[in-house]
C-alpha cells in the first residue's frame, strides 16, 4: 500500500506543482512549454497506473478480456521499438531487434494487449539494465509465436524468480527504493499471455542478465503472408487507425456531460472540427434539447445527476430521433459496452478522450458519404473489408431488437444498414434492407420476420466471404 501510494503521489506532485506554478505566475513564459510537457507526461503515467490497477481488479474478478482481431505483427513490434528504442540508446545501451524468418505478417491477436505485454517486458529490461544491451528476438513454429526479451542487467536469484509474477511483488525493498514500480506489470502480462493461449517464462542469473520469453498461440488469416525478409512485407493498403484531424465537419451535436471541465474540453474539440455544439449538464436538459432542436449526432454521458444517460436515452429514443446516439463513458469493460449497445445506443466513446480515436468516430457518424470520395480501388477494398467484418455485430443488434419487439430500434438499425450496404456495393444486403425498411415505415409487421431472415442470411454470406 505504501509503495502504491508513493507511485501515485510522486507524479501527482509534479502535476499539481507545475499547475499551481503556472496559475500563480511562478513559471516564466519561456518555461511554460516545458511545464505543460511535464504535466502531460506525469498525467499519462498516472493513467497507466490506474489502468494497471483496473486490470488487476479484472483479474481478481475473472473479468480480464481480450479482443481477437487481425493485426500486423511487424507493426505492433515496430511500435515498441519506436516507443522505447531511443530511451534505451539514450541510456548508453545497445538495442537489437532480431527477426528469425520465416514469419507471418498478419496474425489473429488482441494488438492492444500484445503491445502492452511487450512494452512491459521491454520497459523492465530498460529499468534493470545499466550497461550492455537489450535484445528482442522474434521467431515462431507452426503453433506458437515466440518473442524473447534479453538484457544484461542485474539479474535475479532462483528465490526471487519464484514469486516474480505475484501481484505487487518486487525482488526486495531496496529494489523498490532504487527502481520504483508497482510490481503489477508482470502479473498482468502473464495473465494476458494466458488469455492469448500462451505464457511467459523467465531465465535469469545474478549479475549477468535476464531473458523473458513470451509464447502465444499463433493464428493466421487468409490474407497472411509468410515473409523471409523485411523487404517482402506488403505495403499497407490503408491505415485504418490514422485519421486526418484537420478535416472540417458539418453538423449540430448535442453533448450531455455533467463535469464542467470535461464538457468545456469536449465542446472545444467538437467546435474545432467545425461542428455546432449545444451542451447539457444532465439527462433532463438533454431530453429538452432534443425536443427543441434537431441534431445530427448526440453524445450522452452515462453517469449524470438528476437524470442519467441511460434514462435520458429512453426518453430520446421514444421521441423517434434518428440521429446516432453515442454513450460517452469511462465504463469500457466489454460487458458494459455490450449492455449499452443492447439498449439501443449506436456506439460508445471512452473517457479519457483519445483525440485521434474521438475524431475518427465522430467523422464516421457525420461524414458517411463514401460514394462521393474519390478513393483508389485498394483503399475502397480495405474500407469495404472492414465494413464486412463488422456485420456480425449488426446482426446481433437486429436479432436483439426483433426478439425484444423493439421495432423502433429495428427500424433504425435496418435504415442504417441500407445506407452503408449501398455505399460498399453489397447489393443483396442493400436490396433486402430497402424492402424491410419500407415495410417497417408502412407500420405493417406482416412479413417482417421473413425479410429479416433474408437480410440476416445475406449478411452472413457476406461475412463468410471475408473469412474465406
Amino acid at each position: 500500500l505504501a509503495n502504491m501510494s508513493h507511485e501515485i503521489r510522486t507524479p501527482m506532485t509534479s502535476i499539481i506543482g507545475y499547475a499551481d506554478g503556472m496559475l500563480l505566475g511562478d513559471i516564466k513564459p519561456s518555461e511554460k512549454g516545458h511545464a505543460i510537457n511535464v504535466i502531460l507526461q506525469n498525467a499519462r503515467h498516472v493513467q497507466n497506473l490506474i489502468n494497471d490497477i483496473l486490470d488487476m481488479s479484472k483479474i481478481e474478478a475473472n473479468r480480464l478480456e481480450v479482443e481477437l482481431i487481425e493485426a500486423d505483427m511487424f507493426r505492433c513490434i515496430a511500435e515498441i521499438e519506436s516507443l522505447l528504442g531511443k530511451q534505451i540508446r539514450d541510456k548508453g545501451l545497445e538495442f537489437e531487434l532480431n527477426y528469425h524468418f520465416p514469419l507471418p505478417n498478419l496474425i489473429v491477436i488482441d494488438p492492444t494487449r500484445f503491445r502492452q505485454i511487450l512494452l512491459n517486458l521491454t520497459s523492465n529490461a530498460l529499468k534493470f539494465t545499466s550497461v550492455g544491451k537489450i535484445c528482442i528476438d522474434v521467431s515462431c513454429n507452426e503453433e506458437k509465436l515466440r518473442i524473447s526479451v534479453r538484457d544484461t542487467g542485474i539479474g535475479m536469484t532462483k528465490d526471487e524468480i519464484k514469486s516474480l509474477f505475484t501481484a505487487f511483488h518486487q525482488a526486495d525493498t531496496s529494489t523498490t527504493r532504487r527502481y520504483g514500480g508497482t510490481g503489477l506489470g508482470l502479473n498482468i502480462s502473464k495473465n494476458l499471455a494466458r488469455k492469448l493461449d500462451g505464457d511467459i517464462t523467465v531465465e535469469s542469473h545474478v549479475g549477468s542478465g535476464t531473458t523473458f520469453t513470451l509464447e502465444l498461440g499463433l493464428y493466421t488469416t487468409k490474407d497472411t503472408q509468410w515473409v523471409s525478409c523485411l523487404n517482402e512485407l506488403p505495403q499497407s493498403k490503408l491505415d485504418l487507425h490514422s485519421v486526418d484531424t484537420s478535416e472540417t465537419l458539418k453538423g449540430k451535436v448535442l453533448l450531455a456531460e455533467d463535469h464542467p471541465d470535461n464538457r468545456k474540453l469536449i465542446t472545444i474539440i467538437l467546435e474545432g472540427m467545425g461542428l455546432q455544439v449545444i451542451a447539457a449538464e444532465n439527462g433532463q436538459e438533454a431530453v429538452q434539447a432534443v425536443l427543441d432542436h434537431e441534431f445530427d449526432l448526440i453524445l450522452l454521458d452515462i453517469q449524470m445527476p438528476i437524470m442519467d444517460g441511460e434514462e435520458a436515452f429512453k426518453f430520446i429514443h421514444a421521441t423517434g430521433v434518428s440521429a446516432p446516439v453515442l454513450a460517452l463513458t469511462a465504463n469500457t469493460m466489454t460487458h458494459e459496452v455490450e449492455r449499452y449497445l443492447k439498449m439501443g445506443f449506436t456506439d460508445h466513446l471512452s473517457k479519457p478522450i483519445d483525440r485521434t480515436k474521438f475524431h475518427k468516430k465522430i467523422s464516421h457518424y457525420l461524414n458517411l458519404e463514401v460514394e462521393e470520395l474519390n478513393l483508389p480501388i485498394g483503399e475502397f477494398e480495405a474500407l469495404q473489408n472492414n465494413y464486412l467484418q463488422g456485420l456480425d455485430e449488426q446482426k446481433q443488434l437486429l436479432h436483439s431488437s426483433y426478439e425484444n419487439s423493439d421495432f423502433v430500434a429495428l427500424k433504425r438499425h435496418v435504415h442504417a444498414i441500407k445506407g452503408t450496404a449501398g455505399m460498399f456495393e453489397c447489393h443483396e444486403i442493400h436490396n433486402y434492407a430497402t424492402q424491410l425498411d419500407e415495410l417497417l415505415k408502412s407500420g405493417s409487421l406482416e412479413g417482417v420476420d421473413v425479410l429479416l431472415d433474408l437480410l440476416v442470411n445475406a449478411m452472413s454470406d457476406a461475412s463468410k466471404a471475408v473469412i474465406n
